[in-house]
């Protein structure tokens, strides 16, 4: 499990910003959010919408582009 999902969902998390939200990453952009009731979540751009996949059964979604 991840730590900083833990820490969020029980309310001490002191910086969730570093985990949740846009980070740049080597690659490219990593997106990630907090929808614990979502199916399924989009990045919506001015270009493309991405699908973004479930990593983490509590309701995180990320994806990098």
């Amino acid at each position: 499990m991840n730590s900083d999902v833990e820490k969020f969902i029980k309310g001490e998390s002191k910086n969730a910003y570093n985990y949740f939200g846009a980070h740049k990453v080597n690659d490219g952009v990593c997106f990630r959010v907090y929808a614990p009731s979502a199916k399924s979540v989009e990045l919506v751009t001015n270009q493309k919408n991405y699908k973004m996949d479930k990593s983490d059964f509590r309701g995180v979604f990320e994806i990098r582009i």
